[in-house]
């Protein structure tokens, strides 16, 4: 026999039914879905050929920008590991493309649709195919749980969002704030959740297409021994966007049943790795003793002492102790002197001043130059600079272009330092040094010993903790006979 309801329970169920065909109705028209990997019901707002299109698009932008590395056993060595992997996943019609990024950096990432990126930096320090296999399984579960899909959905809504809280606060100086600020922000990495069933479904696949599951906590062990290391090792990128290692590398180990043995050598791996690049192409540019170095193009830029300095692409950038003044030196884009300086003055904001050319210390070398001093007028705040632009010897399409060397500060800050900033630019000379002038990327080798020898006697001029953190051995390791070591060969002089 049912109770009658009471009176006052009856508006409550009628508003509780009347919520649940609400969210019903909004489910429809966000377009939930079932996720084939995951089984869950989830928001999607695009289908799955807009998904293949938003990848493809963002890919052409990233082969673009960053490039591919021309190893063409390792490439297909990633594209069969890819394929094998995919196979038996819940989405394996997808177009999926698997690429070997020209880049430093540890780190691998998925784009929707199915376009998976490995860098040369991450694969550099892998010890075997199963190891390749577990990052692309991770990458593989991104893209079968949707996981960048599901960002963008999330995106989308958020933007929607924030468009509708305008109606309440135009300026968004309440809550809309906060949602306008932390939407983007939310999607710059993945979340601990995702990151979390990516790698369960790592596992899967791993076991599914016959490869060691274990693998994946031996990637993400090596992942916490380098950031542990710091700058000794260089921190992966990898970890910026897969936050937590050490915890998901428990979470794995737990569901492998235990801690796992060493990761086993595979010899057959580790020689598609001879010739790759580490790190950066000194060529277009290097840092060294002080002194900014451009051999691609044979020109040397003397710095001021205790001056800090960094690479950003192809442009260096120096700030001197307290931050006032900066220097800017890199390759533009104009293709002669004449196309620089009116690009350059074409700026509204650009307000010249008096001209400059100054004798260099090899002025035979640079004969065409020409530069001037300049105020660059923003809202709210006004810089003084100087500027010269210098014409480079002939070089292939590629590389046309003039050299400009920019500094500039705050007006009582710039006219203080002025003289010592002359004095750089008047430095700007041919590249002197015949070993920094040819310099060649650092690359990996491969050697075995007939006996087993410390570590260290064996890196040469290459650093040893980089060489140890590429081996996963520690400074002090005996190198066993006839087991495959990585070497480092060329790159910077000690």
């Amino acid at each position: 026999m049912h109770r009658r309801p009471k009176p006052h329970q009856r508006p409550r169920r009628a508003a509780r039914a009347a919520i649940a065909i609400v969210l019903v109705r909004v489910a429809l028209i966000a377009g939930c879905a079932l996720n084939p990997a995951t089984r869950r019901l989830e928001l999607n707002l695009i289908n799955e050929p807009e998904e293949i299109e938003l990848g493809r698009a963002a890919d052409r932008k990233i082969v673009e920008s960053i490039g591919l590395t021309e190893q063409p056993a390792l490439a297909s060595e990633l594209q069969a590991l890819g394929e094998a992997i995919t196979k038996v996943s819940e989405r394996p019609a997808l177009p999926w493309t698997f690429r070997l990024l020209d880049a430093s950096d540890v780190n691998a990432f998925a784009l929707p649709g199915g376009f998976i990126y490995v860098t040369r930096g991450l694969i550099a320090h892998l010890l075997s195919a199963a190891e390749l296999a577990a990052v692309l399984a991770h990458e593989v579960a991104h893209v079968t749980a949707r996981h960048g899909a599901a960002q963008y959905s999330r995106l989308a809504i958020a933007q929607r969002g924030v468009g509708l809280l305008r109606v309440l606060d135009p300026q968004l100086r309440h809550v809309g704030a906060v949602a306008s600020g932390t939407a983007g922000l939310a999607l710059l990495r993945h979340s601990r959740g995702d990151e979390a069933e990516a790698d369960a479904l790592a596992l899967r696949y791993l076991s599914r297409a016959g490869r060691r599951p274990e693998a994946l906590a031996h990637v993400l062990d090596m992942l916490v021994v380098m950031a542990r290391a710091g700058d000794s090792a260089g921190a992966p990128t990898w970890l910026s966007t897969h936050p937590d290692p050490a915890d998901r590398l428990r979470a794995v180990q737990i569901a492998l049943g235990g801690p796992t043995a060493p990761p086993p050598l595979d010899p057959a791996f580790l020689a598609h790795l001879r010739g790759l690049q580490l790190g950066d192409d000194p060529r277009q540019g290097l840092l060294y003793r002080g002194v900014y170095y451009c051999p691609a193009r044979r020109y040397q830029l003397p710095l001021p002492p205790e001056w800090s300095a960094a690479l950003e692409g192809r442009a260096m950038i120096a700030a001197d102790p307290a931050k006032d003044v900066m220097i800017m030196a890199g390759l533009g884009q104009a293709p002669d002197l004449d196309a620089a300086e009116a690009a350059f003055l074409k700026n509204p904001q650009v307000r010249p001043g008096a001209r400059w050319r100054p004798d260099l210390s090899d002025p035979y070398a640079f004969a065409e130059r020409r530069g001037g001093y300049f105020q660059l007028v923003t809202e709210g705040s006004v810089l003084s600079g100087l500027v010269l632009f210098v014409a480079l010897e002939p070089a292939p399409p590629a590389d046309r272009g003039v050299l400009v060397l920019l500094a500039a500060g705050a007006p009582a800050e710039f006219d203080a330092a002025a003289p010592l900033l002359e004095a750089t630019f008047r430095a700007l000379a041919p590249i002197d040094d015949p070993v920094l002038r040819d310099i060649q990327p650092a690359r990996l080798d491969l050697i075995t010993v007939d006996r087993p020898t410390p570590l260290r006697e064996l890196t040469g001029d290459a650093p040893l903790a980089a060489v140890a953190a590429l081996n996963r051995l520690p400074p002090d390791a005996i190198v066993a006979q006839d087991r495959p070591l990585k070497i480092i060969r060329g790159g910077l002089p000690p």
